[in-house]
């Protein structure tokens, strides 16, 4: 049975077309055959990418998990005092 296929463009800047080189090089992306056989090729990475064989993190870190690592890095800084004991009230307690 024959596996539809769609083709489409890309339209990167210079400084973006090398980074997507770049990262086909360091992920070890060649193409099986063909002329460019064995050499690092962005369509190559394209390709594992989407069939899930290179997995992609977000390059930019989200930034509410930037804050709790650096409140867990705060949580194990010997130099910070100490954490203060509390206990839970309850409703009736508190009133």
């Amino acid at each position: 049975m024959e596996t539809k296929r769609e083709h489409r463009r890309l339209d990167l800047t210079p400084e973006e077309w090398q980074r997507l080189e770049t990262l086909a090089a360091k992920t070890s992306s060649r193409p099986r055959s063909g002329v460019n056989a064995h050499q690092p090729d962005w369509r190559a990475l394209i390709k594992r990418i989407a069939s899930g064989d290179v997995l992609v993190n977000e390059a930019n870190p989200n930034p509410h998990i930037a804050r709790i690592d650096e409140a867990l890095a705060k949580l194990h800084d010997p130099e910070q005092e100490p954490p203060r004991k509390y206990r839970q009230l309850s409703i009736l307690e508190a009133a």
